[in-house]
């Protein structure tokens, strides 16, 4: 009997040490950093335009403008469509810590592909773009603005 509690202690300790020895993967974990802003609309919305998104890459500012001018956009990380034909809109874009080189809008015709003519305003604007880090897993930066001028 002394030589069963025995076993079965030891089978337990050792079960015990090999559960608390193993990573659990939980899955996925929610991404809980990005960046957020206000996007301005200035003027009347062109009718062409039906799809917006922000857009931005950890590729420099000159790879960005030689892969799109290529049709190659699998270095960019888009949003999920904003909204169209208001005045201004708050947003929040999820995405793993990283420094991005560029932040940008882009719109487009659904049916059309993306080029260098969607690109509608960058971060914080096209003269002078800046890149935006996120430092760790739950920061979000914020006001990351931008400002569209539709002609």
């Amino acid at each position: 009997m002394k030589k069963t509690h025995q076993l079965i202690g030891t089978i337990c300790i050792v079960t015990i040490a090999v559960v608390l020895a193993c990573k659990i993967d939980h899955g996925l974990e929610p991404i809980n950093s990005g960046f957020s802003g206000t996007i301005h609309y200035h003027n009347a919305w062109p009718d062409s335009l039906n799809e917006v998104r922000l857009v931005t890459t950890m590729i420099s500012f000159e790879e960005l403008f030689a892969s799109i001018s290529k049709g190659d956009v699998t270095k960019l990380l888009f949003s999920e469509p904003l909204p169209t034909y208001v005045d201004s809109c708050q947003y929040t874009f999820w995405t793993k810590p990283a420094t991005y080189s560029v932040v940008m809008l882009a719109g487009k015709r659904s049916s059309e592909k993306w080029s260098e003519k969607s690109i509608l305003s960058i971060y914080p604007n096209i003269i002078a773009p800046r890149s935006v880090v996120i430092p760790d897993k739950e920061t979000v930066v914020e006001h990351i603005d931008l400002t569209v001028r539709f002609k």
